[in-house]
């Protein structure tokens, strides 16, 4: 069994994999050099601490910053004399964008999808309440400090 630095080295290149192929290799490093480390991180689930097998997607990768995500997607273009690079920068960023673009355009509403669910839920709490005109909630003798949630009150 090697050390615990040894399965840290191999656990850090894990986690910060960027294709599902790499991380596979990875994994299975650790797996060689200590079960019991594998078996704690498999049952933790991969996708809560790998990039590569988060569910989450930003150009395919998990990561906020643009130059880390175009260095890591652009490192056998490095090799490319410069034209052939700039291209195929060029047809990336295209097919990211024509991405983002189709998945905007399958969506009903010029909503976000995160804000189309947040919409679809407050709607369907707004079912639930009761609507009082004021008048009747003030000849009622209601108190408005103790309305809750489900008792909505607006002005007729």
């Amino acid at each position: 069994m090697k050390g615990r630095k040894e399965v840290l080295d191999v656990y850090y290149k894990a986690t910060y994999c960027s294709t599902s192929r790499q991380f596979n290799l990875e994994i299975n490093e650790i797996k060689k050099i200590h079960q019991g480390t594998y078996d704690t991180l498999m049952s933790i689930g991969p996708e809560r601490w790998s990039r590569s097998q988060c569910p989450g997607r930003r150009y395919q990768m998990m990561t906020t910053n643009i130059a880390e995500v175009l260095n890591n997607c652009i490192l056998k273009a490095r090799r490319l004399p410069i034209t052939a690079t700039m291209e195929f920068l060029r047809d990336m960023l295209q097919r990211w964008f024509n991405d983002i673009r189709e998945q905007a355009g399958k969506n009903p509403t010029y909503l976000g999808n995160a804000s189309v669910g947040h919409c679809k839920e407050r709607n369907e709490w707004s079912l639930t309440y009761n609507v009082y005109p004021i008048k009747l909630v003030n000849m009622m003798g209601w108190s408005t400090s103790n309305i809750v949630r489900a008792l909505v009150i607006i002005g007729t």
